[in-house]
């Protein structure tokens, strides 16, 4: 009799079991639902619903955070983690790993017959004798062969990094910080690339050596200060601390932002090397034209470090981002049209 009590109850036990199973499928499910949705909702907010104040004034803005968010990034629990990080990465896929690290080495290896390769092909459009687009075609090809390694490379880790099994909360922030700078950096070397002596731009499109040395030089120094900017401000964004990334990370979109300010201005500047390779003409209405062009390039910048500093940091930053495409696109129909 015992024994059949005891079967009895552990039947029973069993149907429990299976039903509390059921519900915590259940739940699961609809779990997933509502981060689904909440993501969707998230995603649409910060899209479209863009003035909405994130934080308080920069005068109001409450410094003491500053300390505990270095503290967090510096400490060596996480830079443990990292590592530990680093390792599963390596191990999980240690052949390809090592390709895009060969790769990444090769780029820097061939740069300078890939350099020599678009004189080559600049050379050849120069010619008198050339009627053909192939050249351009090919600049074009070895152009692009050569700038997206680096970055690339970067972005793999990153990616790579984020999605690891061990990967903690500070190796993702780290992985997503790692991800935007190195997408940022990667349109940095696309425009330099472009400009590379007896290149696409020079050669190809008719901009004058001076110009194309001058705006060089320019993104080499605006990539030193805004990559690892952009690094900070997504390290923190993804860490999602508020009060960290009104502090620490609005700092570091201030500097990106009066770095870029800086470019702006030394580019379109009287004298500056945007003064003669302009379009507009010289009439008074090209000038006028020109003249508001300078201004706004200028002022819009400006505008997002006032924006940023009166409270409307997430703002400032989806503004800056569309910005940053806004002049790619505006750089490639210039280089084009001329």
């Amino acid at each position: 009799d015992s024994l059949q009590t005891q079967r009895q109850y552990l039947d029973e036990l069993i149907e429990d079991y299976g039903i509390y199973f059921e519900k915590l499928v259940d739940f699961d499910a609809r779990q997933r639902e509502l981060v689904d949705r909440t993501r969707t909702l998230t995603e649409f907010i910060d899209a479209r619903v863009l003035w909405v104040p994130s934080g308080v004034g920069i005068e109001r803005q409450d410094w003491s955070s500053v300390g505990p968010a270095i503290q967090w990034f510096v400490a060596k629990k996480h830079w443990a983690q990292l590592k530990k990080g680093l390792t599963e990465l390596w191990q999980r896929a240690p052949g390809l790993n090592l390709l895009v690290l060969l790769l990444a080495l090769a780029s820097i290896l061939i740069a300078p017959r890939v350099r020599a390769r678009i004189r080559a092909c600049g050379e050849a459009v120069r010619s008198f004798a050339n009627v053909s687009f192939v050249p351009t075609l090919a600049a074009l090809g070895w152009t692009h062969l050569r700038f997206a390694w680096l970055p690339g490379a970067l972005l793999y880790f990153g990616w790579q990094l984020g999605r690891s099994p061990v990967a903690t909360q500070f190796t993702r922030c780290i992985a997503a910080g790692l991800m935007a700078s190195a997408i940022f950096w990667l349109s940095l070397r696309w425009v330099r690339a472009l400009l590379l002596p007896n290149g696409i731009a020079e050669a190809h499109c008719g901009l004058g050596r001076h110009v194309v040395a001058s705006v060089r030089h320019l993104i080499l120094w605006l990539a030193f200060v805004t990559v690892p900017a952009v690094f900070l401000i997504f390290v923190f964004e993804a860490r999602g601390e508020t009060p960290w990334t009104e502090s620490v990370g609005r700092l570091a979109f201030l500097v990106a932002m009066l770095a870029i300010t800086g470019f702006t201005y030394w580019l379109v500047r009287s004298n500056g090397p945007f003064q003669h390779a302009q379009t507009f003409g010289e009439s008074p209405r090209g000038r006028r034209l020109w003249l508001f062009l300078r201004v706004l390039l200028v002022l819009v910048p400006l505008a997002l470090i006032v924006t940023a500093s009166r409270g409307f940091y997430w703002t400032a930053l989806q503004l800056a981002f569309r910005q940053h495409l806004s002049l790619l696109l505006v750089f490639l129909l210039f280089v084009v049209f001329r």
